[in-house]
């Protein structure tokens, strides 16, 4: 073995040793869309109630045919809602 290949192996393996039980930020990590009803679950209310809010404002993308909703960013908006005082 190379003095090269060795010093590699040595690399990976303290790199995997390293990173074994690293989880990142849940704020370093991809937003995931959400689905109409898979927001409506996280969020505790209806579908109907979150097509009034989505009539209201509510972020969402639309890639395709469906709608699809960032939990964060949905979260975000309620709260200025709330903190303009209208009722979201």
């Amino acid at each position: 073995m190379s003095l090269e290949d060795a010093l590699r192996s040595i690399v990976r393996d303290e790199l995997e040793r390293a990173f074994e039980n690293y989880v990142p930020a849940r704020d370093s990590l991809p937003p995931k869309w959400l689905t109409m009803t898979a927001l409506a679950e996280q969020l505790s209310v209806s579908v109907p109630t979150l097509k009034g809010l989505i009539e209201k404002g509510l972020p969402y993308i639309q890639p395709g045919e469906h709608k699809r909703f960032n939990l964060a960013d949905c979260e975000a908006w309620l709260r200025e809602q709330r903190d303009r005082g209208g009722r979201a």
